[in-house]
């Protein structure tokens, strides 16, 4: 299976049954999310160096940009009787991003933001 098959596939299980419109724009999220990482590795390390890692980060950097893009409002259920409203928080994509952060930091190159201005 490809690199990008794999990381589509974990990001996919992530989301239970996405749709076939969550579906096209998680593959686009992933292909981001695969390019950004691999542009951050060290000199001398490649994806296949740190497979796992790298498929399981970038999986879940893709699904922390679906959950605070496609469904930015938190709504993740709805229910007429009884009205029953399920909102999730935006804390579920930032701790994904956080530890895709920590599975690639023995892999990238040294970086820090301050501000958003990259050093």
């Amino acid at each position: 299976m490809a690199l990008s098959d794999e990381i589509y596939a974990a990001a996919a299980a992530g989301l239970g049954e996405p749709t076939e419109a969550e579906q096209t724009l998680l593959r686009s999220l992933c292909r981001a999310a695969e390019a950004a990482l691999a542009a951050r590795l060290r000199g001398g390390v490649s994806e296949t160096d740190c497979r796992d890692a790298f498929v399981c980060a970038a999986a879940w950097t893709a699904l922390s940009h679906f959950m605070t893009g496609a469904r930015a409002d938190g709504v993740t259920g709805f229910a007429a009787g009884d009205l029953k409203i399920t909102k999730e928080s935006g804390a579920a994509a930032s701790e994904l991003l956080g530890r895709a952060e920590l599975l690639m930091a023995p892999y990238v190159a040294d970086s820090f933001s301050f501000r958003g201005v990259r050093g």
